[in-house]
């Protein structure tokens, strides 16, 4: 996987120059940007549009494989920076190619479950994996996958950002019930949490010890998505005043939202629509410091 210093050299060197040997020293066969191409989002189309074209599909070699994936985690960088319709495109061809042999469906299969599906993954981008997601199940031949593809689109496609969040009903521990709707705040935090995950227990001290979080124009909801009540109860977390903590088994009944690891935090606008999914603290501290 690409450091993060590799990911910006990148960007910066397509983006801010006009050579166009801009990948000369990687393995990865990056194609050259003409000259004549200048202005930042013209450059950005481009180096999408062919960034593929010399890599060779069918060649099956670990050698190839290497660098392929090299060449995969580059491009999901790139795309992040691409409107919809130029990375739209720009996925069509990729996936076109990549999957018109079975070795090419299988590695890059496997690829962008790894890169963009992976909770633990710094390259995980939902928006991104839904794109190469509606041409995979488009262009693929393999059911098996096809299958697995839309599961996965339906998924991720659910809560995304710009878009309102699923209301759900809680209980708190006084026994008032509420609605996620029904709170009144500019702002709202859902932190999706469980006292048996190790991870929660790490990370649940740092949210709650984070003096950005506990401001009036914040309101910060922590909730037990399952079903045992009694866990729920026996939670050791020690909350500022201001905060909720609920119990709302219909999450995990419903389906309402995907959470493939916790904690999982949402930040949520004045009319619950989500501004972050799914993020991790040190983004939403930074975008609260912002904003």
């Amino acid at each position: 996987m690409p450091s993060l210093l590799r990911k910006y050299c990148l960007i910066l060197l397509l983006l801010c120059t006009t050579t166009s040997t801009w990948g000369q020293d990687a393995q990865f066969p990056y194609p050259s940007i003409p000259d004549t191409i200048t202005a930042p989002t013209a450059r950005l189309s481009y180096i999408l549009q062919n960034f593929w074209h010399d890599y060779h599909f069918a060649d099956t070699t670990q050698v190839n494989k290497t660098i392929g994936e090299q060449g995969i985690s580059d491009y999901i960088n790139l795309l992040n920076y691409a409107d919809s319709v130029t990375a739209d495109q720009a996925v069509n061809q990729f996936v076109q190619r990549a999957w018109s042999t079975p070795w090419g469906r299988k590695m890059f299969g496997s690829l962008l479950t790894h890169y963009l599906g992976d909770p633990q993954s710094p390259l995980r981008n939902d928006k991104t994996y839904a794109i190469f997601l509606r041409h995979i199940i488009f262009h693929s031949h393999d059911k098996a996958q096809q299958s697995r593809m839309e599961y996965m689109y339906g998924e991720i496609s659910k809560n995304q950002e710009g878009r309102p969040a699923a209301d759900f009903s809680f209980s708190m521990k006084n026994g008032t019930k509420g609605s996620l709707y029904g709170i009144t705040s500019p702002w709202t935090l859902v932190c999706f949490s469980d006292p048996t995950c190790d991870k929660c227990q790490k990370i649940m001290p740092q949210v709650i010890a984070a003096k950005a979080l506990q401001n009036d124009s914040l309101k910060v909801i922590i909730v037990y998505p399952e079903y045992d009540k009694e866990m729920w109860e026996n939670m050791a977390f020690t909350l500022p005043e201001r905060w909720m903590n609920v119990w709302s088994p219909k999450i995990s009944s419903e389906q309402l939202y995907y959470l493939p690891a916790l904690p999982s935090l949402y930040l949520l606008d004045e009319k619950k629509r989500v501004v972050l999914k799914d993020t991790t603290l040190d983004k939403l501290l930074e975008f609260l410091k912002k904003n």
